[in-house]
């Protein structure tokens, strides 16, 4: 009897969105964000992260190969996703004034983490390309504006509500991190234009998007909420304190570092053609000594005849 009771529970979670029976029970609201409770349960922030009810989500978990960087990746952008989620979830109350934003909201989940994986997917491999059943195309670069049309879309018509929240802070969160604070190669953040915060639009919003992001980064750096440009590579603990630039157009930008190439170019350049020229100046000093052949064979001739 016990069995078949459980099975049909089982079976009931699956039909109802492939979920697991709920087994933490009264636990689960201490692992999850509640925007009410947030404040006194603040690891709740990092622990709803990683509180999945969603098989396939559960079992794209287990496949992620950590390592150090990883890690600290998946904290990060976990942080700042439940941060601002429950902010907009506390200002979507202070606009509505519903309880149920409070109290009734629980946000949890590997969605923002898995839609940041997308980010990071975006700026290694921008163009490649992906076949739906080989039949449908896509670039990588256009996966991350497809996925929030979606759940956009879903959002407008009731489907979901905190999981908007949830992908997008995510999303952001991802962005924010690898474009001005992860060190890869020797370099502080990815600066490419293919990596921009317009490049996650079509071309025809560049035009209006450029513009604002430019002064919204001016903005941010003015007040010390994100990183200026750096002079030159950041080294990744070897050099904390490196030269830095104001925050400039995008020309600029692109001048200054045109003129460090050409400069660091002339001067491997000069240390190239010093050796050369010591070897010139060998070369000539033995030259003489070996093209007058007359010289050379005069002197026995003059030996012989004493």
């Amino acid at each position: 009897m016990l069995k078949e009771i459980h099975c049909v529970g089982l079976y009931h979670s699956f039909k109802d969105g492939l979920h697991f029976p709920d087994a933490l029970g009264g636990v689960k609201p201490l692992l999850t964000v509640v925007p009410s409770y947030v404040l006194f349960r603040p690891w709740t922030l990092l622990t709803a992260g990683f509180t999945e009810s969603r098989i396939v989500f559960l079992i794209n978990h287990y496949f992620i190969n950590f390592n150090r960087e990883l890690v600290k990746y998946i904290i990060v952008v976990t942080l700042c996703t439940y941060t601002a989620t429950t902010l907009a979830l506390y200002l979507t109350y202070a606009a509505s004034l519903d309880l149920q934003y409070l109290f009734g909201v629980q946000a949890n989940g590997l969605g923002g983490l898995l839609c940041g994986f997308v980010v990071a997917f975006k700026q290694a491999v921008p163009e490649h390309s992906i076949s739906v059943f080989k039949l449908v195309h896509i670039r990588v670069k256009h996966l991350p504006s497809m996925i929030f049309i979606a759940h956009f879309i879903l959002y407008a018509i009731g489907f979901i509500h905190v999981a908007l929240y949830i992908e997008t802070f995510g999303m952001i969160a991802s962005w924010i991190y690898i474009r001005f604070y992860k060190v890869q190669d020797g370099i502080r953040g990815d600066r490419s234009e293919t990596f921009s915060f317009a490049s996650f639009f079509p071309d025809a919003f560049h035009s209006v998007l450029k513009p604002i992001s430019t002064i919204t980064y001016r903005f941010m750096v003015k007040y010390h909420l994100l990183p200026p440009l750096p002079a030159r590579p950041v080294i990744g603990g070897m050099d904390n304190t490196p030269q830095r630039l104001p925050a400039g157009s995008d020309g600029a930008d692109a001048e200054r570092r045109r003129a460090l190439a050409l400069r660091t170019l002339d001067q491997r350049l000069q240390n190239i053609e010093a050796p050369v020229q010591q070897t010139s100046i060998q070369m000539e000093s033995i030259t003489p000594l070996q093209s007058d052949p007359d010289a050379a064979t005069s002197q026995p001739k003059t030996n012989s005849s004493e």
